[in-house]
Formats: C-alpha cells, sequence, structure tokens
C-alpha cells in the first residue's frame, strides 16, 4: 500500500474553483495544507480556503479513494458544526482536481508570531493572561465534542488577535485529531503536523495524544509569549526527555527565572503544563484556566498587600469623567440610542446637524443644540459604518456593509443618489473640501470617487493593499490618505491617482486617518495602540501619541485650539486630549462602559462628542460658553424624558397618559398642550 505525499501545485492567483471561489494569493502554509485568501463571488466577501496535502492520485485502489473521501467529508461536516468566538467558521468543503478544499472565514491581520518579531520582546503578562482564558475556553470546548477535537498545532503563529481584543484560533484542518480518519484510513501512518518547538513527547513519539497534549502546546505558547524568544531547539520535550540519560538538568528553565517580572503562582501554572509526562499535566482545559486565573488573582493580592499606596487628595478633586483636567470641562450629557451601537458620528459644518452611523441599517439625523432625531433614514439592508456632511451641509453621504453608498438630502431626509461599485463593505465616506467628490474606503481595497452632481464615477485609488477601514481628504483637497489592514499610511494625488507617500511604522491595523485644519500634520491610529503623527510634505513621522490601552478607533484635530489639540477614542472606554506639540495626554474622559468607536469635535471647538458600543452618544462640554452649554444640557435632558414618555404613551409635556384616540393619531402631546408647541 502506498502512502507517499505529494504537494499539489500551487494555485495560480485568479484560480476559480467550484466556478465560486476565486483564488487571491496564498497565505499560509504548514505540513497539513496551504491556506489561500480567496473571494467568495456569490456572497461578495473575503475567505480562506485551506487546499489538503492529500491528493487522490497519490493514492492506490477505488477503496482507498472512498476512505479518504469519506473520511474526509466527515470531519469537513464535524468541523462545520463548531461555534465558538474563538475559531472560525468552517463553511464548505469540496474536492477538484487539485485536490480536496475548506472553505473557512478568513481572519485579517497578524497573528502572535508575527507581532513577536515586530514588537522585540515579550508581550505584558495581563494580555498574555487574557489571551490565554480565551484560549483555554475554547480548547475546552473542543475538548468536549462527542468526538474530542484535539489542534495537534497550537503555537503563536497560529494565534491572532481581532481588533476588538478577540483570540482566534487558526490552522483547524482536515485529519487533526479526528479517530476515524487516523485509525481507519491512515493505519499506523499520521498525517498531522505539528511544530517540533510546541509538540509534546507523545505527539512527537507517535504514541498517541490526547487533549491535555494541546495543554503542553499551550504552555508552551505562553512561555514564548512572555519570555519574547523562540524556544530552543535543546527545550524541545524530546532534548528535555533525554537529558536525565546524560546526567543533565531540565533545559527548559521556569518561566519566572527567564522572565523575573512573572510571578511566582503564573510560572509553576504553566511550567505544569510543560510536564513531560500527560499525568502530570492539569487534567483538562477548564482545569488549567481556573489554575491559571486563581493564580492571577492570588498575585495581584500579594502585589497590593507589598504595596502603601498614600491617599491622594487631587484625584478627588478631579471633576467626573476627568481624570487629568488643562481643559475647562462644563459637564457631561448622555443620550441613549435604544440598543443601537453608532459606528461613526459627525457635526455638519454650521453645527446645526449632528449625524450618526447606526448598527440598525439606519443613519440618524439629530439636531445638535437639542438632540430632537429629525431624520431615521432607512434604505441601507446592512449596518451603516460611516456618513460624512458635504461641506455646504446640504448633502448627507452614507456608506453601508451592503457594499453601496447613499446620499441624502437633509432638510427633506430624501435619498438622492444610490451609488454602487465597491464589491465588498463601504468603511468610510468622506466629501472633498470642495464639495464636488464623494469618496468611499470599502473592503474591497479601493478608494471610488463620485462626482458629487450627477453620481458619475471620477476615478478608482486602488493600490492592492488589502480592505481599507478609513480615509481623509487634506484640507487643500489635493490629496487623499489611506488606511487599512496592510499597516500602512498611503496618500494619494486625487487628480491622476498617484501615490505619493506609502508611510510605514505601525505594527497593526490602521482604523483612523485625520489631517490637522491648516493640514500640516496628518495622525494615524490603529491597533497597536499608538497614534502617529506624520509631516504630509516630508512623508515622515513627527510624533507618536501613547498611552491608550486599547485598539485606537478614531482620531479627530480639536478646531480653534493651540498647539494643535487632538481627540481620540479607544476600545478602552475612554477618550483622550492630546496636545500633539509636546505629545502630551492633557485630558482623559471616562464613563462609556464598552469600547468608544467615534469622536468628533464641534466645529468651534466646544463640544466633544463620543459615541460607544454602550449605545449612548456623551457630549462633552470643553470650554463652551456657560450659559449655551447650560440651555444645551437642558435641551438634551428634555428631549430624553420626551422620548421616554413618548415611548411610554404620556404626555411629552405634562407626563399624563395619553387617551387611546390620540395614540391611534401619533400625538405626542395630551388635548390640554398640543397647541404649546
Amino acid at each position: 500500500m502506498n502512502w507517499s505525499m505529494k504537494t499539489p501545485a500551487l494555485l495560480a492567483p485568479n484560480t476559480l474553483l467550484q466556478n465560486r471561489y476565486q483564488v487571491v494569493r496564498p497565505i499560509a502554509q504548514g505540513g497539513m495544507g496551504r491556506v489561500y485568501q480567496a473571494i467568495d463571488q456569490n456572497l461578495g466577501i473575503i475567505v480562506a480556503l485551506k487546499q489538503m496535502l492529500v491528493s487522490d492520485e497519490t493514492l492506490t485502489g477505488a477503496s482507498q479513494d472512498t476512505h479518504l473521501h469519506n473520511a474526509l467529508k466527515r470531519e469537513a461536516r464535524l468541523l462545520a458544526t463548531l461555534r465558538h468566538p474563538a475559531l472560525p467558521k468552517v463553511m464548505d468543503y469540496f474536492v477538484t482536481d487539485a485536490g480536496h478544499f475548506l472553505m473557512m472565514e478568513y481572519i485579517p491581520g497578524d497573528d502572535l508570531g508575527m507581532m513577536l518579531e515586530q514588537r522585540g520582546g515579550c508581550f505584558p503578562l495581563d494580555e498574555v493572561l487574557t489571551w490565554a482564558d480565551q484560549l483555554l475556553h475554547a480548547l475546552d470546548y473542543l475538548h468536549r465534542q462527542p468526538t474530542p477535537i484535539i489542534h495537534h498545532d497550537i503555537k503563536p503563529r497560529n494565534i491572532k488577535v481581532l481588533d476588538n481584543e478577540q483570540v482566534v484560533l487558526l490552522d483547524f484542518g482536515l485529519a487533526k485529531g479526528m479517530p476515524s480518519y487516523q485509525t481507519r484510513v491512515l493505519g499506523s501512518h499520521n498525517l498531522s503536523s505539528y511544530t517540533v518547538d510546541y509538540a509534546p513527547l507523545e505527539q512527537i513519539q507517535g504514541t498517541g495524544t490526547t487533549p491535555r497534549s494541546d495543554l503542553y502546546a499551550l504552555g508552551a505558547t505562553l512561555y514564548h509569549l512572555l519570555t519574547g524568544g523562540h524556544l530552543p531547539p535543546e527545550a524541545s520535550a524530546l532534548s528535555r526527555a533525554a537529558a536525565p540519560f546524560n546526567d543533565q538538568p531540565d533545559p527548559l528553565l521556569p518561566l519566572h527565572v527567564v522572565n523575573p517580572q512573572i510571578p511566582m503562582e503564573i510560572s509553576t501554572v504553566i511550567m505544569q503544563a510543560l510536564a513531560l509526562q500527560p499525568d502530570d499535566r492539569p487534567p483538562g482545559a477548564a482545569a488549567l484556566r481556573v489554575a491559571l486565573r486563581e493564580a492571577r488573582q492570588k498575585s495581584l493580592r500579594d502585589a497590593q498587600e507589598a504595596q502603601v499606596v498614600p491617599p491622594s487628595p487631587s484625584l478627588a478633586l478631579s471633576p467626573p469623567g476627568l481624570l487629568e483636567a488643562p481643559l475647562r470641562l462644563q459637564g457631561v450629557i448622555q443620550r441613549t440610542t435604544m440598543g443601537t451601537a453608532m459606528h461613526q458620528v459627525v457635526f455638519s459644518p454650521d453645527h446645526v446637524w449632528l449625524a450618526s452611523a447606526g448598527t440598525d441599517h439606519r443613519t440618524w439625523v439629530w439636531e445638535s443644540a437639542n438632540g430632537r432625531v429629525i431624520h431615521q433614514l432607512a434604505g441601507h439592508t446592512d449596518q451603516v459604518r460611516s456618513v460624512a456632511f458635504s461641506p455646504d451641509g446640504y448633502l448627507l453621504a452614507s456608506g453601508s456593509d451592503d457594499h453601496t453608498v447613499r446620499v441624502w438630502e437633509i432638510k427633506s431626509g430624501q435619498e438622492i443618489q444610490h451609488l454602487t461599485g465597491p464589491t465588498l463593505p463601504v468603511s468610510h465616506v468622506v466629501f472633498s473640501p470642495d464639495g464636488c467628490l464623494l469618496a468611499a474606503a470599502s473592503g474591497d481595497g479601493t478608494v471610488r470617487l463620485w462626482e458629487v452632481a450627477g453620481g458619475r464615477q471620477a476615478g478608482l485609488l486602488d493600490g492592492g493593499n488589502g480592505p481599507l477601514l478609513a480615509i481623509a481628504f487634506h484640507p487643500h483637497g489635493h490629496v487623499l490618505a489611506s488606511v487599512g489592514v496592510d499597516h500602512k499610511v498611503h496618500l494619494w494625488e486625487v487628480a491622476g491617482g498617484r501615490r505619493v507617500w506609502q508611510l510605514s511604522g505601525h505594527r497593526g491595523v490602521v482604523q483612523s486617518v485625520a489631517f490637522s485644519p491648516d493640514g500640516a500634520l496628518l495622525v494615524s491610529a490603529g491597533s497597536d495602540k499608538i497614534i502617529s503623527v506624520w509631516d504630509p510634505v516630508r512623508g515622515v513621522q513627527v510624533g507618536a501619541l501613547k498611552g491608550h490601552r486599547k485598539l485606537v478607533s478614531s482620531v479627530a484635530f480639536v478646531p480653534g485650539s493651540d498647539g494643535p489639540l487632538l481627540a481620540s477614542g479607544s476600545y478602552d472606554k475612554t477618550v483622550r486630549v492630546w496636545n500633539v506639540k509636546s505629545e502630551q495626554e492633557i485630558g482623559r474622559l471616562t464613563g462609556h462602559t464598552r469600547p468608544v468607536l467615534s469622536v468628533v469635535v464641534h466645529p468651534r471647538g466646544e463640544v466633544l462628542v463620543s459615541a460607544s458600543e454602550d449605545c449612548t452618544l456623551r457630549l462633552w462640554g470643553l470650554g463652551a460658553p456657560q450659559a449655551s452649554w447650560e440651555r444645551m444640557e437642558q435641551a438634551w435632558h428634555e428631549q430624553q424624558q420626551r422620548r421616554a414618555l413618548r415611548a411610554t404613551g404620556h404626555c411629552e409635556v405634562c407626563g399624563e397618559p395619553l387617551r387611546m384616540w390620540e395614540k391611534l393619531y401619533g400625538h405626542t402631546r395630551c388635548k390640554l398642550h398640543r397647541s404649546s408647541r
């Protein structure tokens, strides 16, 4: 029986499989398969295709072909039933002349191995333990399946961290821990691949793996992330097992010895997971998860007991929601958005209107002075990602996950244009400063430009750099900046479509970009938590603002300020205000209970608005005239009360219940107060 392996040929870009999946490029290869980025032409989304390194032509005999095909099909069906936040979804399985394929959810971004190389040192302990907790929850889910699933190749290169700090465990392939396949089809042969630095002894020797084998690989991964260096070959499980026979100690030093910053309690738990004998490791993923949590809590208690912290009366005197307050903060207005998270919020140029893009597929338009919702513009068939006012304030554009851009007339709320062309969700829309062009960035990696008068497409910027997340026009309108998943900032000449600069320096996805009002500076920010400051003329980085603890989702300059000043919103739930010149944080606004998705500043710099996943808008008074702020605060409060009364069928003036016929006619005030508008 010939079970020799033959690697299928590399698929060329634009290869079409199943008359549906168009190959873009190879993105990974391991012992069990090769992974491609592809486009599902039916759904218009990016997917991952895993090509198995088992080809039918390498097999002899029809019965063996049938066994292989049936085993792979059974396993694909099993993988397709898995549903966990830390696991990519498997959505299709098919066989072509090129081999056996899995179609899976595409996970963008760098893996932890690449991030570790870029970082040049170990990750913070809290981050690593947060990731470990999620991974152990996923492993417990896999190991508890009716047919337990063992990953067999856990390592930093097979782990990605999304922008929302969710960990995803990659490289689930066929024939990984599937007893039916390995015993009934392969016999004594095992096609499962592993990485020797992270593999337990039983896997290297081929004596049989169990769920505890994954715990060893995870322990080695955590050791790597917390020490910052690859595990040396002499510390592999095989070398460690041989050490006693050579009268040598275990070459794998305890974690706290290599990195003295790691508490003894946590080091002990991770080293237990790295025990050579499976029975000496924790009994399962759930037990290891509990042990790490308890060790973490104990180390925190010990650290607190070892410190004497003097009281800080200055902190108690700080204004609510502002930890450091060189800025004059009048107060905070909070407005709920009825369970709808707002991806972006923007002011109109004359500051009369406020618009927001919602997860409810609608675009909301508010009166900024009092918070009254005057339009909920409906038409998109998926969540709205971005909104933008035209410079004259008459038009509003919205971009959506439904791949379209719509243009609305503000006063009437009527849709006047429906623009198509992007093949993936529209992530950001913006008008040119002269109002002649409308630009839209998309997940398909392009920026499309339309003429506002007539809606004719006027240009296409396509650098082939992957999905885009944000764009911004230079105040003079001749240059446009784009950012996305490729970790770079691109500057384009609008008229000719020529790329002027490609700015490198970020170590993660770039989520937001903005020009200063005078165009002298450009700022960008994203998952590396750093706000980079650039000189757009010379194409060089001139500063960096550091302090956010998680992804920076939005940046906005504060108009009319000296400094200049910049506001930023983050997944760490804070809004921060910076002096860009001195690179100092001068204000920190707290209160949101979920990630902040967008920040925008009043055209005169008097009010900052933040939108959050907690389904609220918060307005912060930043030096507005006190009388104006008090009127605004009272008006927004009254509108919130009226909305609550209308929702419960009470008069918005006196609060008395409305009669049945008043409700039927849609009145929001009782008979006594209907004429008092």
